[in-house]
């Protein structure tokens, strides 16, 4: 097992302090608050270091890259059960953008291929796949 990342401590401190403020974050707004705050950390280390932060009773995931602080018992029962779960929007964007990481790695094997195996149709398809994956990869960035 690989010993936690020196950098995990000032993330959990840092994602301790947004989840604190209550609600449900996601890895890229975990991101930008830790930015914001002046460190600059890889979306990998970022993960890593929320997924030992829920280890902490404190904090739990509700869905897969979504993170949220547990609500004191007595509180727990004037919520909603619809705060308890991520946002439609959270889910939503979750779920396309696993799709697309999905359609990426499949696209990308199959754009692997020895150039010199080729004829000149195949390549010209090859060319229109590595659009449609530049596409992709610029419409997870929105």
């Amino acid at each position: 097992m690989n010993s936690p990342s020196p950098a995990a401590p000032v993330i959990k401190k840092l994602a301790s302090a947004l989840l604190n403020k209550k609600g449900e974050f996601t890895v890229p707004e975990f991101k930008k608050y830790i930015e914001d705050s002046g460190y600059t950390f890889t979306k990998g280390q970022i993960a890593g270091a929320l997924t030992t932060l829920v280890e902490d009773p404190q904090y739990f995931s509700p869905s897969r890259g979504v993170y949220a602080l547990h609500e004191p018992q007595n509180q727990a029962k004037s919520i909603s059960t619809t705060q308890n779960s991520p946002s439609p929007r959270i889910t939503v964007t979750i779920r396309i953008n696993n799709v697309l990481e999905q359609a990426l790695v499949d696209l990308r094997q199959i754009a692997n291929v020895n150039l010199l195996d080729v004829d000149k149709t195949y390549l010209d398809e090859i060319e229109q796949l590595k659009n449609v994956i530049q596409q992709i990869e610029e419409l997870k960035l929105k």
